[in-house]
């Protein structure tokens, strides 16, 4: 069994390393001719594999991970069998356009074709999970392979662990190479200790730090390494730290070329507006087709080229790097917002926002709020961003520094520079990321959103909510699939036709209403767009609007739903639903969650659920798949409308699956240890009768 040790500790981790070089490796390898020459650290990770050791490799930002890997699987694919495991789908295109030598696949690509062959059909979000409980009779036909290289490890869950097992067991001699950084764990959603998990599935294993970062500079690295508490040695002279108003944060990004751009912030604040003004501003330059905008965090329906710009969260950023990184909202006031959700990790959050800060290669802006500029212009030091000017291309320089002094004069006031540096992030003291509030149970001041209520929590606790609900399918599976594009350019347009086909279905649809779940000031405005002689797509495509605060909706859609699929789906709608079904209704549930008889908040959950006819409540999709959370939601409105029958369809293939929840109590009991991340685990709700009033 794998000897135990904390990555967390860089003085074990770094005696690890230093012990580990003592394993005799084969003669370096010399560099082919158009090859990167490898840093000591990446060519020790390789030494070590081809010496017959399992390694596990804790890769820092910007560390070179993805060309170590690639020249791994070059050397061993020449004679040996290579399997490389990424984490997502984006992850897994990338890599096979850059890994050779090897199999490349995401944990689900893995294992969809092996339960195809078996005759097991499910979706592809299921599709890991029946692979496992059907393990023992697909085994046999599972290949062979002498190294697994398992990318982004910090990130398995359960189902992937329980994979990752199995694969083993059918290649008990295989070496393994782990790779990914637990500070860049930028996810809390599962109950998996990773750590404990890669020491458990390595034999003996070696651990082989990345400290060199090629993306950041000296003082970016060193603000990292301080908040982090590790050893990160940033290589890159070039990149520069600079801070900006609003208004010289747009007419930067304006200047600069979309493929040599990442903007991120909130969704909802300086970000959007930012790319509000430059797609109205320079249409030309910035549009849908040369900018990919974020709507959601995770995998989204549309791969961004590698020439787009891109503006998204700081959650979605990893993985990103630009040669210009444009920060929005890098200050105290959207911390402490952060930090005051609910179920929220603080160690996560604190990688999300480190993460966020090292994308820029080049050139890293952290913008100021409104209120840190006017505190700025008012002459306060700290609104500076600690530091503005440069005396080098990697050393900033406070207000007070003379940089024309001579060198003999400055000297003192350099290194104090230096150490205030060190000690802020953008507009943030490291000493915040540092010194981390106590995990306390959550309390919820707003209704949980049902349609959000079962993203990015344990995935575990999702499928033991599923697990409680008795489900039917309803169809044939033979329903044709009804084609409609759900994107223009790099405009992401699912949001919009799951509206519209509500709302050219049902006679009474009320686009207003549809607003009034987004009372946001942006939102407001868009209500004067709203003309009676709109088409129904225009309206649609308001409320994305109103939803994104992106006016491209708006200004740029010019793709519009087909006369043909039109009809098609309202001819689908119309063979389960009238068009005078009572459709957006409205629901809430009140109640507590209870940890202990001292321990209890306040818990509500609120939400509209689509339709109702002939006492069955009906949760309409159209999507690629229907995933588990969907269920749940539907399952959710059945108990707050007190209504016994539900219907998830997705009215794209026609799959459709009647949903009752059997105990709604112990249903309860078990999304309310789920929303609330084992916080609490029951739930005292004022539950509606049986046959309820939502009809």
């Amino acid at each position: 069994m794998a000897n135990m040790m904390s990555l967390n500790n860089p003085a074990a981790m770094l005696a690890a390393y230093n012990t580990s070089t003592q394993v005799a490796p084969p003669p370096q390898l010399s560099t082919g001719a158009g090859e990167v020459q490898l840093s000591a650290e990446q060519q020790a990770m390789i030494d070590h594999v081809l010496a017959g050791k399992d390694v596990i490799v804790d890769a820092t930002v910007g560390s070179g991970k993805t060309t170590a890997i690639q020249r791994l699987c070059s050397i061993m694919g020449a004679d040996h069998e290579v399997l490389y495991l990424t984490y997502s789908k984006l992850l897994k295109i990338d890599a096979q356009q850059r890994v050779r030598g090897a199999k490349v696949q995401n944990y689900h690509g893995i294992v969809y074709p092996h339960l195809l062959k078996a005759g097991i059909k499910c979706g592809i979000s299921e599709s890991i999970r029946e692979f496992n409980k059907n393990f023992k009779h697909i085994s046999g036909t599972f290949p062979s392979y002498d190294l697994m290289v398992i990318d982004e490890y910090q990130d398995i869950n359960e189902d992937y662990a329980e994979l990752l097992r199995n694969i083993k067991s059918v290649n008990p001699l295989m070496q393994i190479v782990m790779v990914g950084d637990l500070e860049q764990k930028v996810r809390s959603d599962t109950t998996l200790d990773p750590q404990e998990f890669a020491a458990q599935l390595c034999e003996d294993p070696v651990y082989a730090p990345f400290t060199q970062s090629f993306r950041i500079g000296e003082a970016m690295a060193a603000g990292l390494s301080d908040a982090w508490n590790k050893p990160i040695v940033g290589v890159n002279t070039a990149q520069q730290i600079e801070y900006k108003s609003f208004a010289e944060a747009v007419v930067l990004i304006q200047s600069t070329e979309p493929s040599n751009l990442l903007c991120l912030g909130s969704r909802n604040g300086q970000m959007s507006d930012a790319l509000n003004v430059v797609e109205r501003k320079s249409p030309a330059k910035f549009n849908k087709k040369t900018v990919f905008a974020s709507i959601r965090d995770g995998d989204s329906q549309i791969a961004h080229p590698d020439d787009a710009a891109v503006f998204t969260t700081f959650d979605s950023s990893k993985g990103l790097e630009r040669d210009t990184c444009v920060v929005f909202d890098y200050d105290e006031e959207f911390w402490d917002m952060r930090l005051g959700y609910p179920n929220v990790d603080p160690v996560v959050m604190r990688n999300v926002f480190l993460v966020a800060a090292s994308r820029g290669k080049n050139k890293v802006v952290f913008v100021r709020s409104d209120s840190l500029q006017a505190a700025y212009e008012a002459g306060a030091d700290w609104a500076a961003g600690r530091a503005v000017g440069v005396v080098d291309n990697n050393t900033e320089v406070a207000p007070e520094v003379d940089v024309h002094a001579s060198a003999e004069e400055s000297e003192g006031d350099v290194d104090e520079v230096k150490q205030q540096i060190e000690r802020t992030m953008g507009f943030i003291p490291v000493s915040v990321f540092k010194e981390l509030p106590e995990l306390a149970p959550s309390e919820y001041e707003r209704p949980i959103s049902v349609t959000e209520a079962f993203d990015f929590k344990y995935a575990e606790n999702v499928e033991a909510c599923f697990d409680l609900l008795d489900v039917k399918r309803l169809d044939n599976g033979k329903g044709a699939a009804i084609e409609v594009n759900r994107s223009d350019g790099l405009i992401d347009l699912s949001p919009t036709v799951g509206n519209f086909q509500e709302a050219v279905f049902f006679k009474d649809y009320n686009v207003h209403t549809a607003l009034s779940a987004y009372p946001r000031p942006f939102a407001k405005n868009l209500k004067r767009l709203v003309k009676k002689n709109n088409s129904v797509w225009r309206n649609c495509l308001i409320v994305t609007a109103a939803s994104t605060e992106q006016m491209r909706y708006v200004d740029q859609v010019r793709s519009s739903i087909p006369v043909a699929a039109e009809k098609a789906l309202v001819s689908r709608l119309g063979t389960r639903l009238n068009a005078d079904s009572r459709n957006q209704i409205p629901l809430i549930l009140d109640g507590e969650a209870v940890q202990s008889k001292a321990v209890r908040t306040p818990m509500s959950f609120a939400g509209v659920a689509d339709a109702v006819h002939k006492d069955v409540l009906y949760e309409l999709k159209f999507v690629s798949e229907l995933t588990h959370p969907m269920f749940l939601q539907l399952a959710m409105y059945l108990v707050m409308s007190g209504m016994k029958d539900g219907i998830l369809w997705n009215t794209r293939t026609d799959e459709a699956w009647q949903v009752r929840v059997p105990d709604p109590k112990r249903f309860l009991n078990a999304v309310v240890l789920c929303v609330s991340k084992q916080d609490y685990r029951v739930g005292n709700f004022d539950l509606p009768s049986t046959g309820g009033g939502a009809r």
